[in-house]
């Protein structure tokens, strides 16, 4: 059909391609057009419109930079919405340590945060892969709550895994553990996963 030639634009101009089919139904109808053709084209303008912003919404969502996420299997489950992975050199010959957290951690946390920590002798990222790694996890379920910890000699192993250089993010896997609160209670997890955003040149 004739109608779709309005539709071969870039989505920018949806706004103006559709003022300009809406005009041309006006015309068709003061030519003559029966109520059936008009009907049938004013179908594929929808349908054509619905596609078009529909094209147009995956293409912004699609650069939109990664932010990152954590799920932890507790009772309730704990989840954020952002998560970065850092390895840090340390220099003088002394471990580099490798850095997962839920908040910007050149700034204190607030409200619900987890951070993952462990020594390694690791240059990069990739070295990393696949390999488990005994970490220090330090959560804060809830905004005001206590701190809870992995208590010494007992790590919860993190595994990274794929690196995707496309959104430069790394997938995580997180074992079962357990973490000693500030209150005395234990909080237990049952695993857990994330997928996060590499800091700087790693």
């Amino acid at each position: 059909m004739f109608i779709h030639c309005f539709f071969d634009r870039p989505p920018a101009v949806l706004r103006s391609t559709l003022t300009a089919a809406v005009c041309c139904l006006l015309l068709l109808y003061s030519s003559g057009c029966s109520k059936d053709d008009l009907k049938e084209i004013g179908q594929g303008i929808v349908d054509e419109g619905k596609k078009l912003a529909t094209s147009a919404t995956e293409a912004v969502e699609a650069q939109l930079p990664a932010t990152g996420s954590i799920e932890l299997t507790t009772t309730p489950a704990l989840t954020w919405e952002t998560a970065n992975i850092e390895l840090i050199s340390i220099g003088d010959g002394r471990p580099s340590m490798l850095q997962i957290a839920s908040y910007d951690t050149t700034k204190d946390p607030s409200g619900q945060s987890i951070l993952i920590h462990a020594p390694t002798t690791a240059t990069s990222l990739s070295t990393l892969v696949d390999q488990p790694l005994p970490c220090s996890v330090f959560l804060r379920a809830q905004a005001s709550g206590p701190v809870a910890c992995t208590t010494p000699g007992q790590p919860i192993l993190v595994t990274l895994g794929a690196i995707n250089a496309d959104d430069n993010t790394v997938s995580v896997q997180i074992d079962r553990g357990s973490l000693m609160g500030s209150d005395g209670k234990t909080i237990a997890i049952g695993g857990g996963k994330a997928i996060a955003v590499v800091k700087g040149d790693q």
